[in-house]
């Protein structure tokens, strides 16, 4: 996962366009930085991203950045892997094996990290939803320490 992250963040930003902190505020290249903006549910339960599906969701996916941008908004979090039901892929022993069946889920959320980006939006990923676990997989990454 740490790959992926740096994967996605090395794609959409140069090294001077990450938010800082500095003392209580957020800055971004010396000047503070208010984050506003809001949650972004899902399109189709954590189906949104990988398996070959983003490309039928971009386009809700992306009125979601352009109304935040329109309304003033400059932030939004969104849950990607939700409960592990489709994404990760988990070997039948439970390990994590890969993003994505179809391996689409990292150009998936970079088409739209950049859509972000070009409408001055910044996105948190939130990788687990942490409200729901009835996924096996997903608690398994909780109590198994090699899991996760």
């Amino acid at each position: 996962m740490k790959f992926l992250a740096t994967a996605l963040l090395g794609a959409c930003v140069s090294a001077t366009d990450y938010l800082k902190v500095s003392g209580s505020t957020f800055t971004l290249r010396g000047n503070e930085v208010f984050l506003s903006g809001g949650n972004q549910a899902w399109i189709d339960y954590g189906q949104d991203f990988g398996n070959g599906q983003a490309f039928s969701k971009r386009c809700d996916l992306q009125k979601y950045i352009k109304a935040t941008a329109d309304a003033g908004g400059n932030s939004i979090r969104i849950w990607l892997f939700v409960e592990g039901q489709s994404i990760p892929q988990f070997s039948n022993s439970g390990y994590v094996t890969g993003t994505d069946g179809k391996n689409t889920l990292v150009n998936d959320l970079k088409v739209y990290l950049e859509y972000a980006a070009a409408h001055n939006v910044y996105i948190t990923l939130c990788l687990w939803n942490g409200a729901l676990m009835r996924e096996q997989n997903y608690q398994n990454l909780y109590y198994s320490s090699d899991k996760l």
